[in-house]
Parts: structure tokens; C-alpha cells; sequence
């Protein structure tokens, strides 16, 4: 196990127990800021692949913990995102603002149209198999419950829904980077300094 992953764990939790509880008070511009995407994007733009994709599982697990997604869609969403994102940070030329903003806002896209399409995909199959929530048997009269049908019903990508992803990709592209300067703040303060004799 690596120091990342230790950092990760609560550094995680925590965020995951804030995104439940105390975030949803304070939306910038009506969006939610999700802080977890955002530490898991920056770590991944300064550490690489295999440290960013430890970081979007050990997210999406304690995010997921606390939705009513079902577990693993929030992970393998972001564990996607950070793929491409590490992979486009390859081929351009690093920036301190631009690249980070501009990947902030791209992650976040791609993570919520994986996030939506795997729901899409998810949700039909729980609602057609009710063993999978729990229930053995359902009387002839009983109903699934009329929200999860409108789940699976899809999704529509006009209206609210892409003016939600659209201006969070926005809100977060411009979020990312305090967070992004921060971890290389820490990172230049805590790496050993070279002494020349």
C-alpha cells in the first residue's frame, strides 16, 4: 500500500460525510460543489493513472455509501473520467491555470454522462429483478414504486438535465483550481529539498 492510498481513506470519507450533509446548504450558482471530484481530479492531473484511479474507487465507494445509487456506479463513472483526463493532460502542454480548468470541466462532464448512462443501465435491471433488492415475491396487486420506474424510464439530455451538467462542469472547471493549487502547494512544502555540495 502507498501513503496515497492512507491519505485517501479519510481524506474521502471525509469529504463523502460533507457532500451528505453540510454541502448541499451552500450551492454555487444552484450546483452543488462536489468536492470529492474535484480532490480526485486534481490528485490524479498531479500524481498519474494509477494514483488517480485508486482515488476515484476509494470516492465513488464512500460517495456511493451515502446515495441511493447502487454501489460501484459512482466509482467505475469516475475511475472513467480520470482515465481521460490523465490521458489528454499527456498530450498538452502543462499550464497552472488553463489545463486544470479546462480538465476540471471535462471530468466533470464525462463523469456525469457515464454516471447517468450506467444508471440507465442499472436501474431497469434492479427494477426488473426485485431479488436483487430483497424481495422474493410480489402479490399480484403490488406496484414497484412509481419513482424507480421513472428512473428507468431514461433520461433525457435536454432540458434540466444538461443545463445541470453543463453549468456543473462549468462551476466546477473554476472550483478545481484552489484545489489544484493547493495539493501542489502541500506537494512543493513536503518534498525534500535539494542541497547541492
Amino acid at each position: 500500500m502507498t501513503l496515497s492510498f492512507y491519505l485517501a481513506i479519510p481524506l474521502m470519507a471525509i469529504l463523502a460525510i460533507l457532500q451528505a450533509t453540510i454541502l448541499p446548504r451552500f450551492p454555487a450558482f444552484g450546483i452543488v460543489p462536489q468536492l470529492w471530484l474535484l480532490v480526485t481530479l486534481s490528485w490524479a492531473m498531479l500524481h498519474g493513472i494509477r494514483e488517480g484511479l485508486l482515488w476515484a474507487l476509494l470516492a465513488g465507494i464512500f460517495i456511493d455509501l451515502f446515495s441511493a445509487a447502487p454501489m460501484g456506479t459512482t466509482s467505475l463513472a469516475l475511475m472513467a473520467a480520470v482515465a481521460v483526463i490523465v490521458f489528454i493532460q499527456r498530450h498538452f502542454p502543462a499550464s497552472r491555470i488553463l489545463m486544470p480548468a479546462l480538465l476540471g470541466a471535462l471530468g466533470t462532464l464525462v463523469f456525469w454522462f457515464l454516471y447517468l448512462l450506467l444508471l440507465r443501465i442499472i436501474i431497469p435491471l434492479i427494477i426488473n429483478n426485485l431479488g436483487y433488492l430483497g424481495i422474493s415475491s410480489l402479490s399480484d396487486n403490488v406496484r414497484v414504486p412509481d419513482l424507480l420506474g421513472e428512473i428507468s424510464a431514461g433520461y433525457s439530455l435536454g432540458g434540466p438535465i444538461l443545463t445541470y451538467i453543463v453549468i456543473s462542469s462549468l462551476v466546477q472547471g473554476v472550483l478545481i483550481l484552489p484545489v489544484f493549487w493547493g495539493f501542489q502547494a502541500l506537494e512543493k512544502a513536503l518534498s525534500p529539498r535539494r542541497v547541492e555540495v
